[in-house]
């Protein structure tokens, strides 16, 4: 083991590690005034854009286990901003008018803090950093 790349990788984990972990807890911080944590937030926001989904599909989208899924997908059903539905023959879950609306009012306060991560990245830099996170992936996953 080479001491220095080992350091180095370590210590890129840890700053990403530091980013990730000020970066929730502000995003949770926030969006306790709609009574949601970022799993949540999350699962209706994939809701929102998908219109809807197999719970199959949100545990592939979210790369969350079927138990958390479960367990938010329960939590959300009880605060009625979630709903299941037949389509096709198919559960379906789908988003209420109260959970859509909700979206519609916490996602801009979201992206907002989302985008003050990413402010000092020029163009290049998105594009490197996206580049980077895919081979990343590519590489372990």
């Amino acid at each position: 083991m080479k001491q220095q790349a080992a350091f180095s990788s370590i210590g890129h984990w840890q700053s990403i590690q530091r980013v990730h972990n000020r970066y929730v807890k502000e995003v949770n911080d926030t969006l306790k005034q709609w009574e949601l944590s970022r799993s949540q937030f999350d699962m209706l926001y994939t809701l929102y854009q998908q219109r809807s989904a197999t719970q199959k599909s949100l545990e592939a989208t979210l790369e969350l286990s079927s138990g958390s899924i479960s367990q938010t997908l329960k939590k959300l059903m009880q605060n009625r901003l979630l709903m299941r539905k037949r389509i096709d023959r198919e559960k379906r879950i789908i988003l209420t008018p109260t959970g859509e609306t909700l979206v519609k009012e916490s996602a801009p306060v979201i992206e907002v803090i989302d985008e003050r991560y990413f402010k000092a990245f020029t163009p290049q830099d998105h594009q490197t950093f996206n580049q980077l996170l895919n081979k990343m992936q590519s590489n372990h996953f």
